[in-house]
């Protein structure tokens, strides 16, 4: 007589999936390294889970599955797990970051048997392929049980569609280390709290040190972008006005922002002369200028004391975590970050030959500063752009991309230009979700990243939102142009697919960002475009 076989049990538990980024990349790399680090991963999973009474009920390949009888000590846990992998980063500068990404939801398991499933186990491994590298997704239900913990700080992500999941999920970002929550202030007053950084004029007489030039405009732009106060014209934008000297009352009138920034750099040896004025658009008077004699070594602290300067005349209301990131040094390089410009001035020329050479500026500016983020979030958007250009579509350079994107992020997890180089990376893998939550991660860091909502739009668009993937778009071109007049001067707002050779077939009359480009990405989009939007209000973009 057989024995019978034992009912299903039910539980509610604080579900947890972590599984560490990159793993099958560096499998294929190095075998030996990869297992070396999933073996320390799974030490301090293992360790932690337990001290915080949780049970480890299955480990596949590099993903951990775990159960919590409370949604606190799961959540303790996750910290817990994070800090102390940050930490062993931190120590290792160097070799390739051990990076996990770790989601949390509270749901019913079934136990039959040695066996547990059930549709919590389902949602808390799609919350988790969301998470961005190194942090902590929670579901509605784990954030209701947790929220009032002291030390615990969420920012609400809304409803997600999670692949096979019928109904949305409301989902949480826990905020760790020196991020802070997105602040819950009244919408900024448009006047003065729009602005645009033209190009810095190159006063030096060698003409080559433009690089340095426009690597200061850059630098201003990235730094001011951060604030969620300020709405910041992107560097398309007022790119186009570079070596035009048009008065700053018609870029406030072109662009509909309250304040213009221009200035200029003198370069000669280790000697810098840097002014800078900001401007109300409105009448053309002054509203803060100074004028920078130092030596090359105190550059940073110019950028600081600008940056600070723009804020105070703005009246902006700065956050601790704000203020931390306007003073932030990149490199304690200043060799390396002069490689970093030239390798960012090669880059935005969109050429084969400058792409590979602004490769090696990053390469070099990394022998320099092995710790520097912002260069191997370069040199990755570098990898990625010889694959999404068309140029050279060897897949050994989306490998070397995404080590690169994940090194940074090793260094500093809170980097938006590291998670946007993550982001394009998946892009090019076509890993929807997983852009999706690296884009999602560059807005709450920048919330004036133009190129993330674009992303993001691509994202909708291969899902078959487009409703969505249109708001996103519009958004994009916002950004691209404060006045909402259309993303003119500007490859952003421009619909998805639209990478490598097909994005030479989008503007048969010149070439991208000169004038009117033709849309011709396929009835389906069309249709949306006509259906959802009045095509009047996008001039730029012409339904053919």
């Amino acid at each position: 007589m057989s024995e019978k076989t034992p009912p299903s049990q039910r539980r509610l538990a604080a579900i947890l999936f972590g599984d560490m980024v990159g793993y099958s990349r560096l499998m294929e790399e190095s075998e030996t390294q990869a297992l070396e680090l999933l073996g320390e991963y799974r030490q301090v999973a293992g360790k932690t889970i337990q001290q915080h009474s949780g049970e480890i009920v299955d480990t596949i390949g590099d993903g951990i599955f775990a159960a919590f009888g409370s949604a606190v000590e799961a959540v303790r846990a996750a910290i817990a797990i994070q800090k102390d992998l940050a930490a062993r980063n931190r120590r290792a500068a160097g070799r390739q970051p051990l990076l996990v990404r770790i989601g949390i939801h509270l749901g019913d398991l079934l136990q039959e048997a040695e066996r547990l499933y059930g549709s919590g186990v389902n949602v808390a491994s799609r919350i988790q392929l969301l998470a961005p590298p190194g942090g902590i997704y929670v579901s509605g239900e784990v954030f209701h049980q947790v929220h009032n913990q002291a030390g615990l700080t969420f920012r609400d992500l809304g409803e997600r569609q999670l692949r096979n999941i019928k109904e949305p999920v409301r989902i949480y970002d826990l905020v760790l280390g020196e991020e802070e929550a997105e602040p819950r202030r009244p919408e900024a007053p448009s006047g003065f709290r729009t602005i645009a950084i033209l190009p810095f004029q190159n006063m030096s007489a060698d003409p080559e040190n433009e690089y340095f030039s426009d690597g200061m405009t850059e630098e201003i732009i990235t730094r001011l972008s951060k604030i969620r106060e300020l709405k910041v014209a992107s560097r398309s934008t007022v790119f186009r006005y570079k070596g035009k000297g048009i008065d700053p009352r018609d870029v406030g009138r072109e662009l509909g922002v309250g304040s213009v920034l221009e200035g200029s750099v003198r370069k000669l040896g280790n000697r810098l002369r840097i002014t800078a004025q900001l401007i109300n658009a409105g009448d053309g008077f002054h509203l803060w200028s100074e004028a920078y004699d130092r030596n090359l070594d105190d550059l940073f602290a110019i950028q600081d004391e600008v940056s600070e300067s723009i804020a105070q005349a703005l009246r902006v209301n700065l956050t601790e975590a704000e203020r931390v990131q306007l003073t932030a040094v990149p490199t304690q390089s200043i060799e390396a970050y002069e490689y970093y410009c030239r390798g960012r001035h090669l880059f935005y020329q969109y050429s084969r030959a400058g792409q590979r050479v602004a490769i090696e500026m990053y390469l070099k500016a990394l022998e320099l500063d092995p710790n520097y983020a912002l260069a191997y979030a370069g040199l990755s958007l570098g990898y990625s752009q010889l694959i999404s250009r068309g140029w050279d579509e060897s897949p050994v350079w989306l490998g070397k991309a995404e080590e690169a994107a994940l090194k940074a992020l090793g260094i500093d997890p809170q980097l938006a230009e590291a998670h946007f180089a993550l982001g394009f990376v998946y892009e090019q893998k076509e890993d929807w979700d997983r852009e999706e939550g690296a884009m999602r991660r560059v807005l709450l860091l920048n919330p004036n990243h133009a190129h993330a909502h674009d992303s993001l739009g691509d994202v909708y668009y291969h899902r078959d939102q487009l409703e969505e993937a249109l708001s996103e778009y519009q958004t994009a071109g916002g950004s691209d142009q404060l006045s909402g007049k259309g993303p003119v001067g500007s490859t952003t707002a421009i619909p998805p697919r639209l990478h490598g050779g097909a994005r030479r077939d989008l503007c048969p009359h010149g070439r991208l960002g000169q004038g009117d480009c033709v849309l011709s990405e396929g009835a389906r989009f069309r249709k949306a475009l006509l259906s959802l939007h009045d095509p009047i209000s996008l001039p730029h973009w012409h339904v053919v």
